[in-house]
């Protein structure tokens, strides 16, 4: 039986406003600058275990030879506590019958702790959520961050749902977790297509 479910957030709770990202991004860079920036987003995570906003800035500049500032990440990534997107449909149900039959929830992620609360906060999904652990901690898929996410229960007590194979299945699984795969749009019988289904899975 799952006494705790871990979940990722974005494109399994929530979704980025990613217009109001793009028109923060488009008043400070061309475009080649931004697809340089989420580039390196993603090559950051392949290069270090924690994310830190400091050290990202530092890694920019290094790789592209311009002057970034610390503030700038800062301001950007705090667009998305100002806009947080929107829920997923079935999201709030869903962690809410878990809540109330004594599920832990807790939310694992790739971004920074203490914004992602905030935008939690915003979306109205904090209130079921026990803890938030986020790339400052540990990024995915290194194992810590996912033992950190159990807490005190043991693997086979822990589910996990995302988006991400690699990040929130094939990892959650190999340490005895039982992970499931969110893609609405799959056509395969293993993947969740409804959040609604999870409230099966945890039975």
């Amino acid at each position: 039986m799952i006494k705790r479910m871990i979940w990722d957030l974005d494109f399994t709770l929530a979704v980025r406003d990613e217009v109001s990202e793009k028109k923060f991004l488009n008043a400070h860079c061309s475009e080649a600058e931004i697809l340089e920036l989420f580039s390196l987003l993603d090559s950051y995570e392949d290069v270090y275990s924690q994310f830190n906003v400091e050290s990202f800035a530092r890694y920019c500049c290094l790789t592209t030879g311009k002057n970034y500032s610390t503030d700038f990440f800062r301001e950007w990534f705090s667009v998305h506590i100002n806009h947080p997107g929107r829920v997923i449909e079935g999201a709030e149900d869903v962690l809410s019958t878990l809540k109330n039959r004594g599920v832990s929830n807790v939310v694992c992620t790739n971004d920074i702790t203490s914004y992602q609360q905030e935008r939690l906060d915003k979306l109205g999904l904090l209130p079921y959520i026990d803890q938030v652990y986020g790339g400052d901690i540990m990024l995915k898929p290194n194992v810590e961050i996912y033992k950190k996410a159990m807490g005190d229960y043991l693997p086979d007590e822990c589910g996990m749902i995302g988006d991400n194979l690699v990040n929130d299945v094939c990892v959650p699984r190999s340490l005895g977790i039982q992970a499931y795969h969110f893609n609405p749009d799959s056509s395969c019988p293993y993947s969740v297509k409804r959040l609604e289904k999870v409230k099966e899975l945890v039975l």
